[in-house]
């Protein structure tokens, strides 16, 4: 018998938020964990890749299940000790979990651990290798258990297993967070979500390996990623001297600097031929291009020029750069499963944006995101609409933070930048001369809002694209084309400003409204402001991965401009097995009577 399941969400439901001038959209709702497709080979959890068109066998469920086991139901009933041992939400998923199986164990027999329950215990000893900790899974308790014949000891494994078999279903789905983790807020876009019950029958229809595999992100990034924490992780149980740039003033070719045969010693630790013939400390042609193959391989702009960005690179060792794979895969691990057969993919600490085609790239190109005191979200929405010729509204935190002291400084501000002020008087909305505006007495709730108009000076250019959010971002166009030139381009206010803007609003307009080269000419050639649905939208991911791997398997890190892979990697790091479960009375009582 051959049947296929797609991997769940666990513990969510589908949230529907929605921002911007965008038609309200009535997500599909997932069709519930057995229906979906698990597509992944018995065995293959956690190194092979998962493919959502793949099947697996199942197991035969039988038809009669025998007698509950008594101590299971005497322990999660009502004045079954349960309750005092586990969180409630933790207890009351275990409830679910037994329940739905008929309160029958399901990794122990009475002749001790069952062959599910061994493949569960191995699985839980390897979830390092998706850089999560064995020991926040109470691995090691639970190995002394299984090696214990007593039957209280085998009651105790039982319900640990299981235990341990929901926590780790959480993180793999991403949806078990520690009170402050990082979110990444789903609008629109379907979340499929998934019952201790459904789990529970889903152990009844696949082997533990596939059913960890399907639970995990099965798209190629995260085996990539997989697969270069392997080495990684290598590399630093090695341990090796690494050879540490000092920083200072940009290092340009030909120049002589002291620190050029430290770099020079660093590029051979790396595998690079770059014996010179003369001083070591002369930035020589053969050492600059090793260099710029070094900054290709980090993401760096390949220019050879030796600053803070590349000496930062250097510097990394493999236990840092272990460390930035880690929150890369936990980030993995709290997007959305379904991407999307064709979506818009914007990694921020990239500073790139690319419209993919399953695994590859349709269409690339640099943005410009929020500067650190005004970073760029994570999320993941739909693009709804094209906005030609927009209007920009201000944000009030820009309008009280940055227009009204640029009123202050320049009074003619406003006319400058063609900016209106607007404000609801009698239900309409009117507009008000700046001259009948005290500007020294605003504070911070402003009783109007700025409107620029669209034109040559336009903040957003000649086009944005929207999508619901809760954080007024958006894709846009922008005046400012210089910025593009810089390599750190955390520039903007949050929004996400883009390099090939036509490019992109021809693909949306042609594919999404049916457009052709004529229309969009005459859209773009008009001064007036035109809105454009899109029929279906398309899925838009923006994310923030310091770990990158290439379909070579070439990794690239980038730079950690927000510092978020250090709350992630302390959010790891701060996981706890929870407490042991204990046997009372009442339980070894009815075990001895099973």
């Amino acid at each position: 018998m051959m049947q296929s399941i797609r991997s769940p969400r666990f513990g969510m439901r589908t949230r529907i938020r929605h921002h911007c001038d965008v038609p309200r959209t009535r997500p599909v709702r997932p069709a519930g964990l057995l229906a979906m497709a698990l597509a992944v080979a018995i065995g293959a959890w956690p190194a092979t890749p998962v493919h959502a068109a793949g099947t697996v066998p199942l197991i035969e469920k039988r038809e009669e299940r025998p007698a509950p086991a008594v101590w299971l139901v005497d322990y999660f009933g009502e004045s079954g000790a349960a309750a005092n041992t586990w969180p409630a939400r933790h207890a009351t998923q275990l409830r679910e979990f037994y329940g739905a199986g008929g309160f029958l164990p399901r990794w122990t027999s009475d002749e001790g651990m069952t062959g599910r329950g061994t493949a569960l215990l191995n699985a839980l000893a390897r979830v390092d290798e998706h850089g999560l900790s064995p020991d926040a899974l109470g691995v090691p308790a639970l190995q002394a258990l299984a090696q214990r014949p007593e039957p209280a000891a085998r009651m105790q494994l039982e319900l640990g297993l299981s235990s341990a078999f929901l926590r780790l279903a959480g993180w793999l789905l991403g949806t078990e967070r520690e009170e402050g983790a990082p979110r990444h807020p789903v609008f629109v876009l379907p979340v499929d979500s998934a019952s201790p019950q459904e789990l529970s029958r889903l152990l009844d229809t696949a082997e533990v390996p596939v059913v960890l595999a399907a639970l995990a992100p099965a798209n190629s990034q995260y085996q990539r990623l997989l697969a270069a924490r392997q080495v990684y992780k290598a590399m630093a149980d090695r341990r090796p001297e690494w050879p540490v740039v000092p920083q200072g003033d940009t290092i340009r070719a030909g120049r002589w600097d002291v620190r050029v045969s430290v770099v020079r010693r660093r590029m051979a630790a790396a595998g690079a031929a770059v014996d010179g013939t003369g001083d070591a400390n002369r930035y020589d042609p053969k050492l600059r291009e090793a260099v710029m193959r070094f900054q290709a391989s980090q993401g760096l702009e390949a220019d050879g020029n030796i600053g803070r960005a590349t000496v930062n690179a250097m510097n990394a060792g493999p236990a840092e750069r272990l460390a930035a794979i880690d929150a890369t895969l936990e980030r993995w691990r709290r997007m959305p499963r379904d991407l999307g057969a064709r979506y818009v993919l914007v990694n921020i600490p990239a500073y790139r944006m690319a419209v993919m085609d399953g695994d590859r790239p349709a269409l690339e190109m640099k943005v410009i995101v929020g500067m650190r005191a005004r970073p760029t979200p994570t999320f993941s929405s739909r693009i709804g609409g094209v906005e030609i010729n927009p209007t920009w509204s201000v944000p009030a935190k820009l309008a009280i933070e940055d227009i009204v002291p640029a009123i202050r400084r320049n009074p003619n501000y406003l006319e400058e930048h063609n900016i209106r002020v607007l404000a609801s008087i009698d239900g309409r909305t009117r507009e008000i001369h700046p001259g009948e505006i005290d500007w020294e007495t605003q504070g911070r709730r402003l009783p109007f809002r700025f409107r620029q108009d669209p034109g040559a000076g336009n903040s957003l250019g000649k086009v944005k694209m929207v999508f619901p959010n809760d954080e007024s971002i958006y894709l846009h166009d922008t005046p400012k084309r210089s910025l593009f030139g810089l390599t750190m381009r955390a520039q903007s206010s949050g929004c996400i400003r883009l390099e090939k803007p036509g490019e992109f609003a021809d693909m949306l307009l042609r594919q999404g409204a049916g457009w052709d080269a004529e229309q969009i000419g005459a859209a773009f050639a008009r001064s007036t402001t035109r809105a454009v649905p899109l029929r279906d939208g398309l899925p838009i991911h923006i994310a923030y991965l310091t770990a990158w791997v290439d379909d070579q398997g070439k990794v690239a890190f980038h730079d950690d401009i927000y510092d978020q892979d250090r709350r992630v990697l302390q959010m790891l790091q701060a996981r706890r097995a929870l407490p042991a479960p204990t046997a009372g009375d009442r339980v070894r009582t009815a075990s001895a009577e099973r």
